[in-house]
């Protein structure tokens, strides 16, 4: 991702209009399938490119979540991958909203 890309999307994270799978509780973690449908879906060649990629995580918009949820958490028929470097980057970001919105 370029740095603006990562800097909308740490803005729309900070407005929580983004859902992460950094954001599923550790006991639900076997409920990804069912929050991001398309991981169900993955086939073995896809999962290794997503390794290959460094892909730490998955990430969708709220707008796109379907009416239902499932254990409190939203379901999506669409997904967007972020690589660890750029999590970082985006937690950084997210960081330093928060920090100036508590100074204010």
């Amino acid at each position: 991702m370029t740095h603006d890309e990562i800097k909308q999307l740490a803005t729309d994270t900070f407005k929580e209009k983004v859902f992460f799978t950094t954001m599923i509780r550790e006991i639900d973690m076997h409920l990804i399938p069912s929050i991001f449908m398309p991981v169900t879906f993955l086939k073995e060649e896809q999962i290794k490119q997503l390794q290959d990629d460094k892909v730490v995580a998955f990430y969708e918009y709220m707008e796109k979540a379907s009416p239902r949820c499932i254990n409190g958490y939203p379901i999506f028929m669409s997904m967007q991958t972020i690589t660890g470097d750029d999590l970082k980057d985006l937690q950084k970001i997210v960081g330093k909203l928060t920090e100036a919105t508590d100074a204010v």
